[in-house]
């Protein structure tokens, strides 16, 4: 059915919101990664239907070196936008009530957003605050998609993160963040990168 599904009727949002096996036990949280891999590539294979999932920082048992594993896992799938939230510790949830097991520090006020906790610093949480503001203008816009996919598959060591989170200093700062610097930051880190790589500008597409 949902293959012979007109293009853009059906839209599918999916919380991975995590990877890392321990994480998902501390938010009793049963996921079939492997499986929910190969339903979302294969959603993708349709070409026929928009797929979304999300990923949440400050989770339990989750430094930002695992946080960055869940993304890069979670991007090679290569959905249609990813999604990185922030967690809330909302009145009544498990995760409140044990907020003091992990040493949870959260905003005063609604909707109570994740300050630090045991495992990740509030300077790791703000930089990834910058790097869900990233991933909106250069995975997620789609108009970069050539680019990025270059520098994931022929660059090694290049994590998506590292990208992103270097893509900010060459850039220029986030008001300043045109089409041409955002240009130039994904062309500037290419080079970076790989210095043999060409020196061909980057052009815009829409996710081809």
């Amino acid at each position: 059915m949902i293959a012979k599904a007109p293009k853009g009727l059906m839209q599918f949002e999916i919380g991975i919101q995590s990877t890392h096996d321990e994480t998902l036990e501390a938010i009793t949280r049963k996921t079939d990664l492997e499986k929910i891999r190969k339903n979302v590539k294969r959603l993708i294979g349709f070409k026929n239907c928009h797929v979304h999932v999300d990923l949440i920082a400050g989770l339990p048992k989750e430094t930002y070196a695992v946080f960055k594993k869940s993304f890069d896992e979670t991007i090679a799938i290569e959905p249609d936008m990813l999604q990185l939230g922030f967690l809330k510790l909302l009145k009544g949830t498990k995760i409140r009530k044990e907020a003091d097991k992990f040493y949870y520090r959260y905003a005063s006020f609604p909707p109570y957003e994740v300050i630090s906790n045991d495992f990740i610093s509030s300077d790791e949480l703000m930089r990834l605050k910058d790097i869900e503001d990233l991933v909106d203008r250069y995975y997620n816009s789609g108009a970069f998609y050539l680019s990025l996919k270059y520098i994931f598959e022929t660059s090694a060591g290049a994590h998506p993160l590292n990208f992103l989170r270097l893509s900010r200093t060459i850039g220029g700062r986030k008001a300043s963040m045109s089409w041409e610097n955002q240009r130039n930051s994904s062309t500037g880190f290419c080079r970076h990168l790989r210095p043999q790589a060409t020196s061909r500008p980057i052009k815009k597409c829409s996710g081809s």
